[in-house]
């Protein structure tokens, strides 16, 4: 479900920020936690795929996780946010398919992830592959820092959410896949429920 003008509105909600989508790179969700988990669910691939995240990680991904069946390895940050050596690291070791972290906002911590960190991590990421999960579902703010979304497109899927940022009954999130995946995104999300409920597609939009 959900309206084309469900989609421009959220691409024109984006536009305080740098993260730019086409309408049609947009998949909408119940909110934040859905998000996360129709991002993983587009793409995490075989039997026991492999997760990077940061030690300190929202229980919600755990769970995501635990029903696709997939492991979490986890990363240490410093005082600039992960580690990009400990994530080669861990690359190297256990192939994962998937990074996923809060670059504007960490939760619990509140750290910020700076720019030079966030351009390493991109070519970490680059070099084996490896797609980000950028979840921003407290994001409401324009940022001095360039997104992981801008800095490396062609593999940030970028999660929002209108029910952390807004308000808790308004049961909307938003999945931004690089440019070209945002049918796929949409495709999981038919697979799953068939699409948010057009009631509340319409009160986000106006």
């Amino acid at each position: 479900a959900g309206g084309h003008s469900t989609f421009e509105a959220i691409a024109q909600w984006l536009s305080y920020t740098d993260v730019q989508p086409a309408p049609d790179d947009i998949a909408i969700t119940y909110g934040a936690q859905n998000a996360m988990l129709i991002a993983l669910q587009t793409l995490l691939v075989g039997p026991s795929p492999v997760i990077v995240a940061d030690e300190l990680v929202f229980p919600g991904l755990r769970h995501a996780a635990n029903m696709l069946r997939a492991v979490i390895v986890s990363v240490e940050r410093d005082d600039e946010a992960i580690i990009p050596e400990q994530l080669e690291q861990i690359c190297r070791k256990h192939g994962p398919q998937v990074l996923v972290s809060s670059f504007a906002v960490h939760s619990p911590t509140t750290q910020i992830t700076t720019l030079q960190r966030r351009i390493t991590l991109s070519r970490v990421a680059a070099k084996y592959d490896l797609k980000i999960i950028d979840d921003d579902a407290f994001g409401i703010f324009s940022s001095d820092v360039p997104s992981m979304y801008s800095i490396a497109p062609d593999r940030v899927w970028y999660i929002g959410a209108m029910s952390k940022s807004v308000s808790t009954g308004l049961r909307i999130g938003y999945l931004v896949t690089p440019p070209g995946f945002g049918a796929e995104a949409r495709a999981t999300v038919l697979s799953n429920c068939y699409g948010v409920s057009q009631i509340i597609c319409d009160l986000a939009t106006e």
